[in-house]
């Protein structure tokens, strides 16, 4: 997501709300347990650049936990390094396969 859920559906019928509502962060944090019990673990990003976005942070925080995952904030002037950092750290600890 590029943000808080602002979207589900409900039967044959795409849901649009905005600002986001609680209906629609249980859909998908019952997705993303759906995913978890398949064992996809989910890990996600939020861009935060004021206090604005702590539901964000919230709902990132939750979708982390619900899933298994990790999640990590940073502001767009961090990003880069945040990516970087990421990656060069997970090729020390990932391991193959098979």
């Amino acid at each position: 997501t590029d943000g808080e859920p602002t979207a589900h559906i409900d039967g044959r019928d795409i849901v649009l709300i905005y600002p986001p509502a609680e209906s629609t962060a249980r859909r998908t944090l019952a997705e993303v347990k759906r995913c978890a019990d398949e064992g996809i673990h989910l890990s996600s990003f939020a861009l935060i650049e004021d206090y604005f976005y702590l539901g964000l942070m919230n709902f990132v925080e939750k979708m982390a936990e619900v899933s298994g995952g990790v999640c990590a904030y940073c502001d767009a002037n961090d990003l880069g390094n945040m990516v970087i950092e990421s990656f060069v750290g997970g090729r020390k600890k990932r391991r193959v396969v098979g």
